[in-house]
């Protein structure tokens, strides 16, 4: 069963290595609204994309990659 929860990878080499999750809907929601007005508000250079993967169990995967390369995977639920 999926839960709301963040996980941030880092790149090494040609894979992702997760270094950090949280599965505190709270925080996973205010790091993802903090990431949508840096980009689409302040158009912020150091999110490169941000990209939506629609799910079949009722939840959604946002993945938002940075300038550094890593990245940031939030799993949502769908609306």
């Amino acid at each position: 069963m999926e839960k709301t929860m963040c996980v941030f990878e880092e790149k090494e080499g040609r894979n992702f290595v997760e270094t950090w999750r949280t599965e505190n809907p709270a925080e996973v929601f205010e790091r993802l609204t903090h990431v949508f007005v840096a980009k689409k508000l302040c158009a912020c250079t150091w999110v490169k994309s941000i990209r939506r993967v629609h799910g079949y169990t009722g939840f959604d995967r946002i993945i938002v990659t940075y300038d550094h390369g890593g990245r940031d995977i939030y799993t949502i639920p769908s609306h």
